[in-house]
């Protein structure tokens, strides 16, 4: 929660965004790298892993999701809530922008990734 400040809502956060994780496995742009961002911050160095299990979402876990199917990129969010029908998210390049607290519908979501 303390990347609020770095990144408060509605900051610019676009494509010229770049990340690489704690682990060096991944160098990342855009929504990815912000959420990789947030993710170290929590988790440091743990391990992720990806599942299919919309019932074991938690907090600081990953959702990736394709906005529309014309598309051939995806979005990646991390998850500030875990509500019945949907997650509160923060996630960056959401129109070039960071945004915090936004609820995603779980029905989108293709797959988790976790650090737990």
């Amino acid at each position: 929660m303390s990347f609020q400040s770095k990144y408060p809502d509605r900051s610019p956060f676009g494509y010229d965004r770049e990340y690489k994780n704690n682990l060096g496995t991944t160098w990342a742009t855009a929504c990815d790298a912000f959420a990789w961002e947030l993710s170290d911050a929590a988790f440091g160095y743990a391990p992720a892993y990806e599942h299919n299990n919309l019932d074991d979402i938690h907090v600081g876990d990953f959702v990736y999701t394709h906005f529309n199917s014309d598309s051939p990129n995806g979005h990646v969010a991390i998850v500030l809530k875990v509500n019945d029908d949907s997650v509160t998210i923060a996630e960056g390049n959401a129109g070039g922008e960071a945004r915090w607290f936004n609820d995603f519908p779980k029905k989108y979501i293709e797959s988790i990734g976790t650090r737990y």
